[in-house]
């Protein structure tokens, strides 16, 4: 007689037998590893190859009770708060409940070695409307970086941390596409230049129309002592 398991989404079939008709078990062979440990801490090495990679991320709810009028209501902006005397300025207060933050990133790496091929994509939910966004996408090799992270012109090491996920204000922070060389100079110092997509915020003077528009990259660069 035969019988038909489903387990965790795998067909399994499992046949009985007389008990004269069983064989012992051949201890002797252990079958190949599907999964192997990788070169870097909890990730997975593809067969074959030397290629290691990682997925991570994490979900999270924000629960945020605002007292008074606030322009966002996900994200404590001080230019959104509307000024007395305006129409925002008379609303009360609101409850807001998200998932937005909940975040998702891939780590691979070709092998070990300072010429290995690194590539990292995060994104999380914070576009219109629960949406995905794309926060890094980049590829590393040695001292060359091509793709969207982190502008060189921020320095993140001196980024406080703050409850609220806006961050100080006043702060540079932007995640931008670009193309970096970083040099380090012994073991202390190091300098990096880019050429990053502009991205310029202008406000259109009231009475005149038209819009901005860049015809230049930036050209960010950082010389650090460490």
């Amino acid at each position: 007689m035969q019988r038909c398991f489903q387990v965790a989404g795998a067909l399994v079939w499992a046949g009985i037998a007389p008990l004269h008709a069983q064989e012992p078990a051949d201890t002797s062979h252990h079958p190949p590893k599907l999964v192997e440990e990788g070169i870097l801490p909890k990730s997975i090495r593809i067969p074959g190859t030397g290629v290691s990679f990682s997925i991570g991320g994490y979900a999270k709810v924000d629960v945020i009770q605002d007292f008074s009028a606030i322009g966002n209501r996900y994200e404590f902006k001080v230019n959104s708060v509307p000024v007395e005397g305006s129409a925002g300025a008379s609303q009360s207060g609101q409850t807001t409940i998200h998932a937005r933050e909940t975040r998702v990133n891939l780590d691979l790496h070709s092998g070990e070695g300072p010429r290995c091929l690194r590539i990292f994509a995060e994104g999380d939910f914070f576009g219109d409307n629960n949406a995905f966004r794309l926060r890094h996408a980049f590829g590393e090799v040695a001292h060359l970086l091509g793709g969207q992270t982190r502008t060189t012109f921020m320095d993140l090491s001196v980024r406080p941390r703050t409850l609220d996920f806006e961050g100080p204000e006043g702060e540079v922070f932007v995640r931008q596409a670009m193309v970096r060389w970083t040099q380090p100079m012994g073991a202390h110092w190091k300098w990096a230049v880019a050429i990053e997509n502009p991205n310029a915020q202008f406000a259109v003077p009231s009475g005149l129309t038209g819009s901005s528009r860049a015809t230049l990259p930036d050209l960010p660069g950082f010389v650090r002592y460490e």
